[in-house]
């Protein structure tokens, strides 16, 4: 079994992942900057990430091995190649991930943490819906969890505030949004 044909056929070769984007990062941001490397077909961005896909691998070529670890308002970004493609549902419609608003936010992040690790570990405490890492626009790395219950939110405070993840000491809080008032 040869790895690169496993790889490959689990890799787009069109579609591009950028991660760790800064909060202020605009959709017209995305594009602007990444259409200087060819036709871009789709756009679509998420909170701290955003995917982008070419009509053209070649393009996508060029963008990641251009762009990954560039600066982008402010936060230097991870650029790849999506792996898996678009998930969708057995009807074929595209699925939103499942939220909820039993959210924590996690500050004092070791460098080269991801959502998926993040995810991981909060998962020892309760079912989780739903993580992301991100940089705050003082280029801190931080974190957002979001539980089922609000019972697994309280534990997750409760059992893994002022813990270490990958030695470095975590604070964990519950999300609140903060009103600028």
């Amino acid at each position: 079994l040869d790895f690169n044909v496993v790889l490959s056929s689990q890799m787009s070769r069109t579609r591009v992942y950028i991660g760790r984007l800064g909060g202020r990062t605009r959709e017209r941001d995305i594009e602007e900057t990444f259409s200087k490397y060819g036709r871009i077909a789709s756009s679509d961005l998420k909170y701290g990430y955003a995917f982008v896909e070419y009509e053209d691998s070649r393009d996508a070529e060029d963008a990641v091995r251009e762009m990954d670890g560039q600066h982008l308002d402010g936060s230097r970004i991870i650029v790849e190649f999506s792996r898996g493609g678009r998930r969708s549902n057995p009807r074929g419609k595209d699925r939103p991930p499942q939220r909820s608003e039993h959210r924590i936010s996690i500050e004092g992040l070791p460098r080269e943490i991801s959502w998926q690790d993040l995810k991981d570990h909060f998962r020892k405490v309760g079912e989780v819906l739903f993580a992301d890492v991100y940089q705050d626009r003082f280029g801190k790395l931080k974190g957002t969890v979001e539980f089922r219950s609000r019972e697994d939110m309280k534990h997750a405070i409760k059992d893994l505030d002022d813990t270490s993840l990958r030695g470095s000491t975590i604070t964990v809080r519950e999300f609140v949004l903060w009103s600028g008032g």
